[in-house]
This record gives structure tokens, C-alpha cells and sequence, in this order.
């Protein structure tokens, strides 16, 4: 197992082994269960287990990052208990190998791992970093507009103790932040739907859903985007300067053209892509285009092709460039793409993963975050949810 990045913002790691391995460092304890009552059918090989009872910094809301290698074979379940929270897991078929991100509020100095498989403990390493202090005790007021999930600026407060972006070095200075932790999207800095309000057309012909602003839901501290089986008809595009369709899905699209852009910085995201029974579903997507599209550029930070994490920069020609990283669909995973003169860099779980320096273009961008149906680039389409912990874009510090 590689060594997980440590940033220089105070990232902490930890490695868990299995008892009886070399290291004392970790304070583990590998502890069979019991198997229970003989039964005629064959019983099931009892739970290995390791635990780990480390001490944090302070209180707060933390990013954990736990990577596990099981040893009793590939695609093996695997238990994890992160703080308060469970898992249930399974490792690669080929690598057996798996990494979760999980975000945990701790209300004491203390950080608790549980990791658990059967036949044989899993190894186990763990890094966090604190992305908010616990808050302090009293009445809360919040700024105008009565809205936590708005970026910073426009009377929110910036995000506590911001480590910058995952797995990368640098001073950086927060531009958009949202958490999505309010009850309802931040229409300050959010649009729904293509070019248009209410119900919108899709982007492209080989699209098969329409955009419908009640998709998207702000609830449990992220944005969900539903994709439903719901025929609709008479879908403007182009703003209601192109033809109607008909498509079979309804599903949703946020961004931010005309309320933020920003020209050179880093975008990082949090997605669980949706997954169906054999993989990735639908034509999922975090993203930036300039105005107009793609004449001023295209940075794909994460495109989910049939269960693939893609990146992808079109340029001005729409010629495009990038590549895949494995099969993400059905997990949390963390994604960046640092956008600087000249070239665009990707990150994945804070590990470098693609760069591309051909004709980047230097105008100003916006997000979108979008769940779309197509057979020709993701597929198969069907209905599902792609979920988004927070979006947040960081420019670096001269």
C-alpha cells in the first residue's frame, strides 16, 4: 500500500496493522468474535478486527481519509466504524484495496477507527484534517440573507480554518465555498436548469433527460442531484431559442453562470458518483465552462463515463484532452483540477492523477454540477442520485 500524502497543513497519518505485525506505533488489537452455535449449513469465518484510539487536535468536523487492504482475499466485505459513523464496504476485485472518505464531528479530542473482515483484519492507514472547530456554545446568528450554504463573501463569514486543497502544497486563499449545509440551494450564487429557469431543455442532442429546479435537493449537509424515470414533454433549450424535446428522464443541473466565475485557481469536490448493479450509471459531472461555451474553454474536474472518473480539458477548437482513473461509481471520493496559465493539473484523493498544457485557455469560468442521461458517453441511463459534500474553489496567494 502507498504511503498517503501528509500536506503541510498538518495532516496527520497513522498506519494500522493487524496484531502481531512489526510496528508499535499503533495502538491496535486484532480480536476474533465469536462464531456462534454450530449449524449444519457451513459457518462463516469469524470477524478479525483492529481499532485505533488517537488523539486530535481539538474538537470539530474532520475529512478522514482511511485506505484498506484486505488480506482475506479480493472483493471482501469490510466494517468500518469512523467516529460514530459505519460503513459497510468491499474491497477491489484485483487490487483488494479500498479508500473512504468520510466527514465526522468529534465533540472531544479524540478520533476512533474501527476496521473489521473475516478471516483475516484488514491493514488499515488513516489520515484527517480538521475542515471546521467545533462551534461555540450560545446563540447562533447567521448573516443576511438566512442562508449557511452561500460561498464566502456577500455577508458569510469565511470557512474556519481552511487547510486548502487535498494533497496540495501552497498558500491559498478561499474565493467559493459552499458546504451545503443550509435547508434549501443558495439562489444567491446558484442557477437551476441550461440557460434558463424552471423546466430547460438538456445541453446536446445525445442527451435523454430535461433539467427541473425540484432535482435539486440541499438536505443532511450535501446537495443530492435525482435523475427519475418521469417522461417530459416540450422542454425548451438554448435558452428558448432552440427547438422544444421530449425526453424520458427528469433530473437536474446547478451552476453559477452570471453569479460567480473566477479566472486561474483550484476547484475541489467531494461526489459520490451513482452506481447500478454492474457499475457506474448515467453521465454524471462537476465542471467549468467559460461564456460562451467551449469558445472560452472546458475543464472537466469529474465526469463519470460508464463508472469512470474522467478528466478532460476542450478547448477552443472542442478538441479534448484527459484520461480515466479507475471505477469511483458508488463511493466518496475527492476530486481537484488546479487551473493555472498555461495548464491544468488533476487531482483525485489528493494524488496527481493528469496534466494537460495544450492551448488552456485564460478566461473567466463557472461551475456546473449536472446528473445527465446518455448512452453514447456514460450509460446506461436510469434513475439515481449524485451526491456533492461541498464544492469549494481556492485561488493561490501571491
Amino acid at each position: 500500500m502507498r504511503t498517503p500524502r501528509v500536506t503541510a497543513t498538518g495532516v496527520a497519518t497513522l498506519a494500522m496493522v493487524a496484531a502481531g505485525a512489526s510496528s508499535a506505533a499503533a495502538a491496535l488489537a486484532s480480536t476474533p468474535q465469536p462464531s456462534g452455535k454450530a449449524h449444519k449449513v457451513a459457518r462463516r469465518a469469524p470477524l478479525r478486527s483492529v481499532a485505533l484510539h488517537e488523539s486530535v487536535r481539538s474538537a470539530g468536523t474532520y475529512e478522514v481519509i482511511v485506505k484498506v487492504t484486505s488480506h482475506g482475499g479480493p472483493h471482501r466485505g469490510v466494517k468500518l466504524k469512523i467516529g460514530r459513523v459505519s460503513r459497510h464496504t468491499l474491497t477491489r476485485r484485483r487490487t483488494h484495496r479500498l479508500t473512504v472518505h468520510q466527514k465526522v464531528t468529534l465533540k472531544a479530542r479524540r478520533l476512533t477507527i474501527h476496521a473489521s473482515a473475516r478471516r483475516a483484519a484488514p491493514t488499515v492507514t488513516a489520515t484527517w484534517r480538521r475542515l471546521k472547530p467545533a462551534r461555540a456554545p450560545g446563540p447562533h446568528t447567521r448573516g443576511a440573507g438566512g442562508s449557511s450554504s452561500g460561498p464566502t463573501g456577500g455577508g458569510h463569514s469565511p470557512r474556519p480554518d481552511s487547510a486548502g486543497p487535498l494533497g496540495v502544497s501552497g498558500s491559498w486563499r478561499s474565493v467559493f465555498d459552499d458546504e451545503f449545509d443550509g435547508g434549501s440551494l443558495n439562489g444567491a450564487v446558484w442557477n437551476t436548469g441550461w440557460l434558463g429557469s424552471g423546466l430547460t431543455g438538456p445541453m446536446n442532442t445525445e442527451e435523454e433527460e430535461c433539467y427541473g429546479p425540484g432535482q435539486d435537493v440541499v438536505s443532511g449537509g450535501e446537495l443530492d442531484i435525482n435523475m427519475v424515470a418521469a417522461p417530459q414533454t416540450g422542454c425548451p433549450t438554448n435558452g428558448g431559442n432552440g427547438p422544444t424535446v421530449n425526453e424520458p428522464f427528469l433530473s437536474g443541473m446547478v451552476n453559477t453562470r452570471n453569479k460567480f466565475s473566477y479566472t486561474y485557481g483550484y476547484l475541489e469536490t467531494r461526489v459520490w458518483l451513482p452506481a447500478g448493479a454492474h457499475g457506474g450509471v448515467d453521465w454524471p459531472g462537476v465542471w467549468e465552462v467559460g461564456n460562451p461555451a467551449p469558445a472560452d474553454g472546458e475543464i472537466d474536474v469529474v465526469e463519470g463515463l460508464s463508472g469512470q472518473a474522467c478528466w478532460h480539458f476542450h478547448d477552443s477548437s472542442e478538441a479534448s484532452f484527459g484520461g480515466c482513473s479507475g471505477n469511483d461509481a458508488g463511493g466518496w471520493h475527492t476530486y481537484g483540477a488546479d487551473w493555472e496559465p498555461g495548464v491544468v493539473t488533476w487531482y483525485y484523493d489528493g494524488e496527481r492523477v493528469g496534466q494537460e498544457t495544450s492551448d488552456i485557455t485564460g478566461d473567466p469560468m463557472y461551475l456546473i454540477a449536472d446528473l445527465a442521461a446518455d448512452n453514447t458517453y456514460g450509460g446506461p441511463p436510469g434513475p439515481a442520485t449524485m451526491r456533492i459534500d461541498y464544492i469549494r474553489v481556492w485561488q493561490r496567494q501571491p
